[in-house]
C-alpha cells in the first residue's frame, strides 16, 4: 500500500478467493482535492476521485452475481449488470472506473469486460434469453455491446453473435445479429413474442406440429420500443401441419425470408400428400392490411384442381402468377 497525501493507493497481486470464486489483480486509488486532508474532507464535504483498475481470471460469476446483490442491492449499476448477466463463468474479466463516490451509481463512468463460458444472458427489453453464451462482452458509455458470441436460444443454437445494448436511463438502441441453427419446434413462439401484426401471427397460429431444423441468420432491432424481426434461412428440412390442408406438409430443402411485412420463399422442395413440389417460389404479405399470397413460381407432380381446392380453404387472397 501506498500512502502519502492527497494519494492513497493499493495495489493487489494474485489474490485468490474461494467464496466467490476468482483471482484478481490491480489497483483502488484514492485522491483527495490538492491540500486536503481526511479530517478536512470531513468538514468541507469534499469528495475524493477513485480510481479502480482491476483484472480477474476464473471467475464464478453466478456466485459473484449473489453477493454483489447481497452487497449492493440498492446499487443501480449493480441491478442492471446482474438482471444482464444472471450467471455461468469467465475466463477473464476486467472492471475500471475513475469517479466520485456518486459516480459509483452512474454506468458511464466505468467500463466492465468479461470474456464469458457459459454463461446465461438476459437482454431485458426484448425479453431475449442467451444461455450458455461464450465470447466477449463489454460495456462502455453505457452500451452493453458482445462480438463473435456463441449461445443458445431454447434450443436453437447460435453463432457469430453480435450485440448492442444501449443501458443508459432513456436508452432504446438494440441490435442482435445471429447466425442460429433452429430447432423449428420452437421457432413460432418465438415470432409470436418479435412479430406484432395480426395478420401474420393469425397465419402463424395454423401451423400445428411443426419438427425439423433450419440454418440461417437472425436478425433483430434496431430499437427496443419497435423490435423489426428478419429471419433468412438457407438451408431447411421441416414438417409441418397447416389447418387448412388436411395432409401434412413436408418441405426438403429451400430459403425463406422473414421480414416486417411479408415472408417469401425461393427454391423450395416438398410434399403435400402425393403432390411432389419440385420447386417453387412465391411470398406471402400483409403490406396493405390484408394477408396476400402470392405463388410466383411452382413446378412438380401436381393435381391443379384439387391444390387449389385447397388453397381456397385458406383465408388469404390467393394471386396466382406462374405459367406451370
Amino acid at each position: 500500500m501506498y500512502k502519502r497525501q492527497p494519494l492513497t493507493r493499493l495495489t493487489v497481486k494474485d489474490l485468490e478467493m474461494k467464496e466467490p470464486r476468482f483471482n484478481l489483480s490491480g489497483l483502488i486509488a484514492r485522491k483527495l482535492s490538492t491540500g486536503s486532508n481526511n479530517l478536512e474532507l470531513q468538514a468541507t464535504g469534499a469528495d475524493p476521485i477513485w480510481t479502480l483498475d482491476l483484472a480477474g481470471n476464473d471467475l464464478d460469476l453466478t456466485a459473484i452475481r449473489h453477493k454483489v446483490l447481497t452487497l449492493w442491492e440498492d446499487n443501480e449499476v449493480a441491478k442492471t449488470v446482474c438482471d444482464i448477466v444472471l450467471g455461468g463463468e469467465a475466463r477473464t474479466a476486467a472492471y475500471r472506473f475513475t469517479g466520485k463516490t456518486a459516480d459509483f451509481e452512474d454506468i458511464d463512468s466505468m467500463i466492465i469486460e468479461a470474456d464469458v463460458v457459459e454463461a446465461d444472458i438476459h437482454v431485458p427489453g426484448a425479453e431475449l434469453d442467451l444461455t450458455k453464451a461464450n465470447g466477449p462482452i463489454l460495456i462502455e458509455e453505457s452500451i452493453l455491446t458482445g462480438h463473435n458470441l456463441r449461445a443458445q436460444m431454447g434450443h436453437s443454437f447460435g453463432t457469430k453473435a453480435e450485440l448492442l445494448l444501449d443501458l443508459a436511463e432513456e436508452g432504446n438502441a438494440f441490435t442482435l445479429n445471429i447466425d442460429i441453427d433452429a430447432d423449428l419446434e420452437a421457432l413460432p413462439p418465438v415470432l409470436e413474442q418479435l412479430v406484432e401484426h395480426k395478420g401474420f401471427l393469425e397465419e402463424l397460429s395454423k401451423f400445428k406440429e411443426v419438427s425439423g431444423r433450419a440454418k440461417g441468420k437472425l436478425r433483430l432491432g434496431d430499437t427496443l420500443d419497435n423490435i423489426i424481426t428478419r429471419v433468412d434461412i438457407r438451408n431447411m428440412q421441416f414438417a409441418t401441419r397447416y389447418t387448412p390442408i388436411p395432409q401434412t406438409i413436408y418441405i426438403d430443402k429451400g430459403i425463406l425470408h422473414v421480414g416486417p411485412a411479408d415472408v417469401n420463399w425461393q427454391k423450395v422442395k416438398g410434399r403435400i400428400g402425393l403432390q411432389e413440389i419440385l420447386n417453387t417460389s412465391g411470398n406471402v404479405s400483409w403490406k396493405t392490411g390484408d394477408t396476400l399470397l402470392d405463388i410466383t413460381d411452382i413446378q412438380g407432380q401436381l393435381d391443379g384442381e384439387s391444390l387449389y381446392a385447397m388453397l381456397e380453404q385458406t383465408s388469404v387472397c390467393l394471386l396466382y402468377t406462374s405459367d406451370a
